[in-house]
């Protein structure tokens, strides 16, 4: 790690801070309340999802499912369902999961010290952390990607997130307060979103601009270091979606790989746009489907996976028939009751404005 210097007046960083938090902190429902499950549920939500689009989703989940009694008993596929258009819907699984394990090892609560919530499915160390020291005022730090870029910057660290979390965590662990370890978690996780932002951070506004040494060096753009970016595969599907009297035909994916167990539109892998029609004309012919409409071409769905991009060209056409299909089911798409993967939402959602609008005429 950079050498930390003695000189630095830490106690005078951290008053700074937690000033600055007093009267700057965004209202978020998730901080009116000291209860572990909620805490727990606005933690994993916050993964790789901004606040603002978080809310929302954590207040219907928590009226869908108020206690973790409540989640541990629900089907699955409810679950998912609540979950729907958030993304990375592994997290929803793992919720569950976890709700299920605690039921039935811990007497339905959450376990309150970090080395026993590691201990349970899909709960990592920021998310031990995070539970931990807010819902618990156990004192141990957390490095999200915002803590991260603070100190990085404040320190000049020159490791990757993958080595250098590990030290920014050993370094806090030395500093982190006894009496409030939530409130000291919190405040420099705001200062990371409201004032370090990656982007353009309000350095001039910055409470701990003093201490920082990225800033003094005119360096911030060059913190925190990021490792080079590779490549990553793109994949072309062309996407059937075809509506019989109100209904659209869907399936489930398997249990095991990409949106497993979610709900999608017929697909089928593609080399080049060119051939996204007529691939979408093989899966009307292979269905049996008999067209009662002009063929839409829809707006292709851009969309960014862990793994790969992928760029889904749609189809919309009326049918005379819904033909039983294996593996397909046909589906009230205005009640729909299955969780479906964000960009198959706004393909049917596209769908439905389209029917409608050609009801019209």
């Amino acid at each position: 790690m950079a050498v930390i210097k003695t000189s630095t007046n830490w106690s005078s960083f951290f008053n700074s801070l937690l000033s600055w938090y007093a009267e700057n902190k965004r209202s978020l429902p998730w901080r009116k309340i000291k209860d572990p499950y909620s805490i727990w549920i606005s933690e994993v939500m916050l993964q790789q999802t901004q606040v603002t689009s978080v809310i929302p989703y954590y207040e219907r989940f928590l009226k869908e499912f108020p206690s973790l009694g409540t989640l541990a008993a629900a089907p699955l596929e409810k679950v998912l369902k609540t979950w729907e258009g958030l993304g990375y819907y592994s997290r929803a699984r793992h919720l569950h999961d976890t709700a299920k394990e605690v039921r039935e090892k811990y007497g339905g609560e959450l376990p309150s010290h970090h080395k026993d919530l590691m201990k349970l499915p899909g709960i990592g160390d920021y998310t031990a952390g995070a539970v931990a020291s807010i819902a618990f005022g156990e004192p141990v730090p957390v490095a999200d990607g915002n803590v991260w870029r603070v100190f990085s910057r404040i320190l000049l660290l020159e490791e990757l997130p993958s080595a250098g979390k590990r030290k920014i965590l050993k370094f806090l662990s030395k500093f982190i307060p006894k009496f409030d370890p939530s409130l000291f978690n919190q405040a420099v996780m705001e200062l990371g979103a409201l004032i370090c932002a990656p982007e353009n951070p309000s350095c001039r506004i910055c409470p701990v601009k003093e201490f920082c040494r990225a800033f003094h060096k005119e360096k911030i753009s060059e913190y925190p270091k990021k490792a080079s970016k590779k490549e990553i595969p793109h994949k072309i599907w062309a996407v059937l979606g075809a509506v019989c009297q109100g209904k659209i035909l869907l399936r489930k994916r398997e249990e095991k790989g990409l949106w497993e167990g979610l709900w999608d539109l017929p697909s089928a892998s593609i080399a080049k746009q060119s051939e996204a029609g007529e691939q979408f004309q093989n899966m009307v012919e292979k269905f049996y489907l008999e067209v009662l409409s002009k063929t839409i071409s829809l707006p292709p769905i851009k969309h960014l996976l862990s793994h790969f991009k992928l760029t889904l060209y749609p189809f919309a056409v009326e049918v005379k028939n819904n033909p039983d299909v294996k593996g397909y089911s046909w589906i009230d798409y205005e009640n729909n009751p299955h969780p479906i993967p964000v960009p198959y939402l706004k393909i049917i959602r596209m769908i439905k404005h389209k029917m409608q609008n050609m009801r019209q005429y």
